[in-house]
């Protein structure tokens, strides 16, 4: 019962009507998390690397 009712709550929608735009619940693609921990790792490694040369 629980998991149908949880199902549900994903599954809703809200749409924007002056835009046109739906709203649902969803998940973030794996491309766009790998784009986000590289660029994290590069910004450290340039911190790192060029700001401390002096």
């Amino acid at each position: 019962m629980a998991e149908e009712r949880e199902k549900a709550s994903q599954e809703e929608e809200y749409l924007y009507r002056s835009a046109g735009i739906r709203e649902r619940h969803g998940r973030i693609p794996l491309w766009l998390q790998l784009v986000v921990v590289v660029l994290l790792v590069w910004s450290l490694y340039y911190m790192l690397e060029f700001w401390n040369a002096g």
